[in-house]
């Protein structure tokens, strides 16, 4: 994305070639975020274990509105553990 960056400022006389190398960087440096908050996450586990009373959940004020809320919940509750 450093390079993409580069690229950016050496092109400002062009505008658009300038947003599109922008938004190239952006995307790159996003996924690199998202991988290196990935495995730090793995590094805590791996340093701290499994936490049993940790939450992981949503938001599920449109629940109500699925087809079918049987199916809903039985799907809901495999992935989380927490709901709000």
């Amino acid at each position: 994305s450093e390079q993409y960056f580069d690229d950016t400022m050496q092109r400002e006389a062009n505008p658009d070639r300038c947003a599109q190398f922008a938004q190239i960087a952006l995307m790159y440096a996003l996924h690199a975020s998202e991988r290196l908050e990935i495995e730090k996450w793995r590094w805590e586990v791996t340093q701290n274990g499994y936490r049993s009373d940790f939450l992981l959940g949503c938001d599920t004020r449109g629940y109500f509105q699925m087809d079918s809320e049987e199916l809903f919940m039985e799907l809901f509750t495999e992935l989380f553990n927490y709901a709000t």
